[in-house]
């Protein structure tokens, strides 16, 4: 899996975004989804990994390694 790529289509965009939002609320689709969710790789998925997320695709950041 790449972190932040929920959709796993090669592109970390605004639809993973759309999905972390959803896995957020009503869960993950599958275990590959959640996994790329913790995009800062400390082995929990928080609020921060979807600040992170919507930071990248936003373009405020260049990576998720802080």
């Amino acid at each position: 899996y790449t972190p932040g790529d929920l959709n796993r289509d090669g592109v970390i965009n605004i639809f993973d975004v759309v999905l972390a939002r959803h896995g957020f609320l009503y869960g993950f689709a599958d275990s590959a989804s959640e996994a790329s969710m913790d995009v800062d790789c400390d082995g929990k998925i928080f609020i921060a990994d979807m600040v992170r997320l919507q930071s990248y695709v936003a373009g405020k950041i260049d990576s998720f390694v802080s």
